[in-house]
């Protein structure tokens, strides 16, 4: 998710890499790319050199830019619109008796209301109060759910150990999963981050964004939109609903449709008084709002028309702030600040000599063969078959892919060997060659009788074990010493 983008939270925990949209003054050097981002947007002119103040999102509710669409004109982005009740006007019109109305009035009943031109009783006033009929507060505003809305301020590694490059690949898909294309995110800067469209109502290839384009199915595609293009849902100057999907509170709509503004269907009842007198001097009057208009006719004087004063705007709406909605589009890497994704691109690619990047771990029988270029051998495989045996007997195997070649050494004494006699014996190896002995070698050292005149022969070299004979040339004992190689 880039920096910058707006998240809600159900919860009054505020997320690691988020920051709640209070209103609050942050350090530009602690907060580098949010400062970045929002400039100096939502500055009030006191936060002091090296700061910035981020939006205050509290108690309001997000409303998409307009960005020239003509439903909420003239909006800059992060401004604040105060709550606003669509216009209403009535009239009632009647001499003696109220005989029509419209608007918000209705006909009641005329109980107390003579028609006598002489009535001096009867009703003299009018009084709309909508809180008879439905919910009233200090503000417009639909059902809604409270959330803390939080910003994106920098990205915070969840992992902080080593970093396993085998799964790096594996994990870049999740990186890019984390938002899905198709997502709707609020940004209070007027500036498309990458990976991202405006959703504007315009069209796009579904050449150019496949994975968007398969998303969203041509919903919000008008007759006539060019084949192979997708148009895009224009959330300007509209607030977002929750689907109803089955719940009741807003049945019957579909997913993606539009619906106008609307104000609580409500009635109100009105009541007149005749005015004693004549002549046109005398005007009765009502109250809240509404004022009485004289008959002109010699006649006796009385109410004939009511208007409703005109107050409100062009809609009904709750207090906002004005937002520009964006969809997610591709998957892209974008710079997180100290750690920049996008030069992990170039790494995902095969590494080489010269280049860093991505390499299989060597299968045994590649590290064996030693003819592949494009794979890292571990510690284990590099070791594999390696041994060793230190001491008057012993050997050394090497690994595998040094071919598996085992050397070893023995030495023994003989028995009391009589002149011109010979000593044949077989002994086991230290270890027993895995494949073959390829060379054993015999030779003899010291000697009883001081000359070491003596000499060794090997008869037989075996995986398990070597016979081998010395002679003596001169009566006494000497030592055998005896060289093998194999694998």
């Amino acid at each position: 998710m880039p920096v910058g983008a707006m998240l809600p939270v159900p919860k009054g925990i505020v997320p690691v890499g988020y920051l709640e949209l209070d209103g609050s003054v942050k350090s530009i050097a602690t907060y580098p790319d949010l400062a970045a981002y929002l400039g100096t947007t939502f500055n009030k002119g006191d936060e002091g050199a090296g700061n910035f103040r981020l939006p205050d999102s509290r108690g309001e509710f997000l409303r998409g830019w307009d960005h020239g669409r003509g439903v909420d004109a003239g909006r800059v982005i992060g401004s604040y619109q105060l709550d606003a009740l669509q216009n209403m006007t009535g009239t009632i019109d009647g001499n003696l008796d109220i005989k029509t109305s419209t608007g918000v009035f209705a006909l009641g009943n005329n109980v107390g209301v003579p028609s006598s031109a002489n009535a001096t009783t009867g009703y003299h006033s009018a009084n709309f109060d909508a809180s008879r009929v439905a919910r009233t507060s200090t503000e417009t505003r639909p059902r809604n759910l409270a959330v803390m809305w939080c910003i994106k301020a920098w990205s915070a590694p969840v992992n902080q150990g080593q970093i396993d490059v085998a799964a790096l690949a594996a994990e870049l898909e999740k990186m890019k999963s984390a938002v899905p294309v198709g997502a709707l995110m609020p940004f209070p800067a007027g500036v498309v981050p990458p990976g991202y469209l405006e959703a504007d109502g315009s069209l796009f290839l579904d050449a150019l964004y496949p994975d968007l384009a398969a998303y969203l199915k041509k919903t919000y595609n008008l007759a006539g939109d060019a084949v192979g293009s997708t148009r895009l849902p224009d959330t300007r100057g509209e607030f977002l609903r929750g689907w109803d999907h089955g719940r009741g509170v807003d049945a019957g709509r579909a997913i993606g449709s539009f619906q106008a503004e609307e104000i609580k269907e409500h009635m109100h009842y009105m009541g007149a008084k005749y005015a004693g007198g004549s002549g046109t001097s005398v005007a009765a009057t009502v109250q809240l709002g509404f004022s009485g208009q004289p008959d002109t006719n010699s006649k006796t004087a009385g109410v004939e028309a009511l208007n409703g004063d005109a107050l409100g705007g062009a809609e009904n709406r709750p207090r906002n702030l004005a937002v520009m909605w964006c969809i997610k589009a591709w998957n892209t890497p974008v710079n997180q600040g100290t750690i920049d994704v996008a030069a992990l691109a170039p790494l995902a690619l095969q590494a080489t000599e010269v280049d860093q990047g991505t390499a299989r771990i060597a299968t045994q029988a590649l590290t064996d063969a030693g003819a592949d270029d494009a794979t890292i051998v571990t510690p284990k495989k590099l070791r594999w078959g390696f041994s060793i045996m230190k001491g008057q007997n012993g050997c050394i195997a090497f690994p595998s892919w040094l071919g598996g070649l085992v050397i070893q050494w023995m030495t023994s004494n003989t028995g009391q060997i009589s002149a011109g006699s010979a000593e044949t014996v077989t002994a086991p190896w230290p270890m027993a060659f895995p494949n073959a002995c390829w060379h054993a070698i015999g030779s003899t050292g010291q000697s009883s009788n001081g000359n070491g005149f003596a000499t060794c022969r090997i008869d037989g070299a075996f995986t398990n074990s070597v016979t081998s004979s010395t002679f003596a040339h001169i009566t006494g004992w000497v030592s055998r010493k005896i060289f093998a190689i194999g694998n």
